[in-house]
């Protein structure tokens, strides 16, 4: 039998009622709507309900660009030119909350301080690539660990993929060493080394290091630069006589399960490695250390190296990296 029109305007109203008791409100902050910025993109929002929120997306141009469990404050890479941002969020009814915003892109940099040229060689998502190599035995004498890597990290993740690497083991000061050639540049002078990292277990932690490398005729320029957990400071590595050189710049153990953005900036002049810059969470030292090229040829591949080191008792902990993009021209 037919609904009546009465039945039918009972449901209506029934369902009027309910779509607003679950009303919620999505706050975005930023960007400012008809904004010009740079990329990428400062997105910061937060939902309201009356429910529980459970997750929030980015799309970019409609195109899902980024997820997570709580309230938005992240960067997101975008190309020069008109956009819409869209931030949605869902309650634990399955009730929507979203706000769309017009931007104009006017150029490119990495994190917010370092800007890269339209000429600039670029590759995105790194931890996503095959042909990652690894090592214990090779990573500054701290052998023996048990450690592994496990791509393709759903969760956590600021966009739905991020490399987990595990450390372990019961030899004291042990690390592991990852690596990725990742292309060829033997006329590039500059780089850029941008990722974020996360730590379930900071206290565990003796340091964590990031690496880039252009292997040339003239020798093996290396930058590798290390956060000094146990020490709470950046360290370079002057890679022609060995050892770790103090910068003076910060790098406290960050609060737990916390993303952490790091942008590095280096150069090749006067025939060294040069370390320019390091932005941590938007906060940008400049280091001006520089040093002569480890005496060894190379075919002129450039690539990146992340490493985690365990502590005098060699406790467990695993390190999350995302968003990993490497820069150089």
């Amino acid at each position: 039998m037919a609904n009546s029109p009465r039945q039918l305007l009972a449901t209506l109203v029934f369902t009027a009622a309910t779509v607003a008791a679950h009303a919620g409100t999505m706050n975005l902050s930023a960007p400012s709507a008809g904004s010009t910025v740079t990329a990428p993109i400062h997105v910061k929002a937060s939902a309201t309900s009356s429910y529980n929120v459970k997750a929030y997306k980015i799309y970019l141009d409609s195109q899902s660009v980024y997820q997570s469990t709580g309230a938005i404050d992240t960067y997101i890479p975008a190309s020069s030119g008109g956009h819409k941002i869209t931030v949605s969020a869902w309650d634990s009814t399955g009730a929507i909350m979203s706000k769309s915003v017009n931007v104009t892109v006017s150029g490119t940099s990495s994190g917010s301080t370092v800007s890269i040229p339209s000429n600039a060689t670029a590759y995105h998502h790194i931890e996503d690539m095959s042909g990652w190599k690894s090592c214990t035995d090779c990573a500054g004498g701290g052998e023996n660990a048990v450690y592994s890597i496990t791509q393709h990290q759903a969760s956590p993740s600021l966009d739905g993929s991020s490399m987990k690497v595990f450390l372990g083991g019961t030899t004291p000061f042990s690390h592991a060493l990852m690596w990725k050639r990742i292309g060829y540049g033997s006329s590039a002078t500059r780089f850029v080394y941008d990722l974020y990292y996360r730590l379930d277990n900071p206290a565990n932690s003796q340091g964590i290091e990031f690496n880039a490398n252009q292997a040339l005729g003239s020798g093996w320029y290396k930058w590798s630069t290390q956060c000094n957990l146990a020490g709470g400071e950046w360290r370079v590595w002057n890679s022609r006589d060995g050892g770790w050189n103090s910068t003076g710049i910060p790098c406290p153990r960050p609060a737990a399960n916390t993303w952490q953005h790091v942008t590095f900036e280096y150069q090749r002049a006067n025939g060294k490695a040069v370390f320019v810059s390091i932005t941590l969470n938007g906060k940008k030292s400049y280091v001006n250390k520089s040093f002569y090229p480890k005496a060894q040829s190379g075919d002129g591949s450039v690539g990146v190296h992340f490493e985690v080191n365990g502590n005098s008792t060699q406790a467990d902990y695993n390190t999350w990296i995302d968003k990993v993009s490497f820069y150089y021209w």
